[in-house]
């Protein structure tokens, strides 16, 4: 609806009203109508459909309509990047499931098994005569934690259903064929699953250990990890699987298209463009410089098997290098501060990182700092390798090797200006020194919030004390060894309440959530536009995603509390 510029209202039980996802919803711009006194949330929704037939339409998720959406757009994607192999095909009851079923059916007559993942006993329709894996509550959750523990991936309950019951079939099926006498000849097994849901939804639940052991008496620590090596075919059996280990997936991300927020003031034709950054699997554009980070360590032998990764970090990198450390089996601590929003804390800790949040008031400098603490704990301890991100060369080198190319591909080498805000500088840096090197012509502007120094910097060549901005991950009390202050041509500062502001239009008037630093960003690029004085394509990133932000960006409790709410 925001996208399209329509009114929309959520319908939610009075209990849900301050779940995560529910909040999510209103940061869209929804308005919600809350069911009481034990009123059916659907039934409330027909009654208002039925007094405002002109005003109203209701979405109906579980549809005939909404089934021959997904025939029509998952099931396709599913056949083609399984090449036409998938042979089970495996989802809790929805659309989804029901839609992909009959895709399935129709384009191999019949030979694909779509199976039920879920947790009722007996059927409550004719249409669950169909196979199924009851999976129990507690499978669920503990699949979600062993995802993320395991394979780095932070997902819902649905998601922890269905790779349950997606698991379930395929011993299923194994323990078949290990028991057959060998007459039947053994069949390439290729089960498909949908992940519906993110667990950043959940992190005060599902992925909070106290919540898990008061409501399901299960501990965390007590859950077993996954497999964590990767499925090998020394045949060519699977070669035309079109599928990906999670860190494959990191980067390529699409390019979104905002030039109708430009006015420029002379007439001129200035096309804005944002990398959507959290499309990456964590979230968030720190995926890049921590897999590259994690890659060059290893191969020089820095990093081994069996030690501790260590890293200090506002929030982002810190989930992002949780997140490696789960996939590849490091033990890993994160420091922070206590100004990283309690979502990013969580993420962390969802991955099974050891979260160390550095006392109020520590500067810049002092021992007690949360930089300084990682760089202690790496000093102290020989086995323990730490990311260092403000001054790792392997942090700008990942944007010039990633975030570099493809913005030059994905605008046909036409970038003429690259901006964004910088934090250890490794983004605005690396990617400029790449779209340097292609045209030297392109500039590379910083935004920066107000109080950050890099913009004293920047004009004087020297700093003073720092003032307090509330933008997370981005500016600075003092100069990373990975910021080139040199290859940037202009800075423009940017305050905490605009770039909230510009997080709330996104939202509401494009349907993007970003984290407050893309609000920055975007604010500070639709700035430059309106003034440059020349045909311009502009590119800059959306770092994160708005869902980590919910207490604070998307509240507007402690937007006034903090006197940055503009409106």
């Amino acid at each position: 609806c925001a996208m399209l510029g329509l009114k929309s209202v959520t319908i939610v039980s009075e209990k849900d009203v301050e779940n995560p996802k529910v909040r999510t919803v209103q940061s869209f711009g929804s308005s919600l109508y809350v069911a009481r006194n034990g009123e059916a949330c659907d039934e409330l929704a027909k009654k208002l459909i039925l007094g405002n037939p002109e005003e109203y339409f209701l979405v109906d998720t579980d549809s005939e309509e909404a089934e021959s959406i997904h025939y029509n757009s998952i099931a396709p994607e599913i056949w083609r990047q399984t090449g036409g192999m998938v042979t089970h095909f495996v989802a809790s009851k929805s659309a989804s499931f029901f839609g992909v079923e009959k895709y399935l059916s129709e384009a191999t007559e019949g030979k694909v098994e779509s199976i039920l993942a879920t947790r009722e006993e007996k059927p409550s329709s004719d249409r669950d005569n169909t196979d199924k894996v009851i999976v129990s509550e507690s499978e669920t959750l503990f699949m979600c934690h062993q995802l993320a523990r395991s394979q780095g991936l932070c997902l819902g309950p649905g998601s922890g259903l269905n790779v349950s019951a997606a698991v379930r079939v395929a011993k299923r099926i194994i323990d078949k064929e290990n028991s057959n006498d060998g007459s039947t000849a053994r069949q390439p097994l290729v089960i498909c699953t949908i992940l519906p849901d993110s667990g950043l939804q959940y992190l005060d639940t599902i992925y909070n250990a106290q919540w898990l052991e008061r409501n399901h008496s299960i501990r965390v620590g007590e859950i077993p990890p996954l497999n964590r090596s990767r499925a090998s075919d020394s045949t060519s059996t699977f070669k035309n699987l079109f599928a990906f280990a999670m860190e494959d997936i990191i980067g390529e991300t699409p390019l979104c298209n905002l030039s109708h927020l430009v006015k420029n003031v002379h007439g001129h034709n200035v096309k804005l463009f944002a990398k959507v950054e959290f499309f990456n699997p964590g979230y968030s554009i720190k995926d890049r410089i921590v897999r590259n980070i994690f890659e060059e360590a290893e191969a020089d032998g820095r990093l081994r098997p069996g030690m501790t990764v260590v890293a200090a970090s506002s929030g982002n990198t810190g989930a992002a290098t949780a997140m490696m450390c789960a996939v590849r089996g490091y033990n890993c601590i994160i420091t922070t501060s206590p100004k990283c929003s309690q979502e990013k804390m969580d993420a962390i800790r969802a991955y099974g990182a050891k979260l160390l949040v550095s006392p109020p008031g520590a500067k810049e400098g002092d021992a007690s700092h949360y930089m300084n603490m990682a760089r202690n704990l790496a000093k102290e301890n020989p086995d323990w390798f730490d990311v260092d991100q403000y001054y790792n060369p392997s942090n700008p080198k990942a944007h010039s090797l990633t975030l570099g190319p493809e913005i030059w591909d994905q605008t046909l080498g036409k970038v003429t200006h690259f901006i964004a805000a910088g934090s250890t500088g490794g983004t605005v840096s690396g990617t400029s020194l790449y779209l340097k090197s292609k045209s030297p012509e392109v500039k590379a502007v910083l935004a920066d919030p107000v109080g950050s120094i890099f913009t004293e910097y920047f004009h004087k060549g020297s700093f003073t004390k720092p003032g307090k901005f509330l933008v997370e991950g981005v500016g600075k009390g003092s100069i990373p060894g990975t910021m080139d202050m040199d290859i940037i041509d202009a800075v423009l500062p940017v305050s905490d309440a605009d770039a909230f502001d510009r997080c709330s239009q996104l939202a509401c008037n494009e349907g993007i959530l970003a984290g407050g630093s893309g609000g920055l960003n975007v604010h500070a690029a639709v700035k430059l536009g309106e003034t440059l004085d020349e045909d311009a394509i502009i590119v800059t990133v959306l770092p994160d995603s708005g869902m980590k932000y919910q207490s604070k960006v998307y509240n507007p409790k402690w937007l006034k509390e903090n006197g940055v709410m503009k409106h």
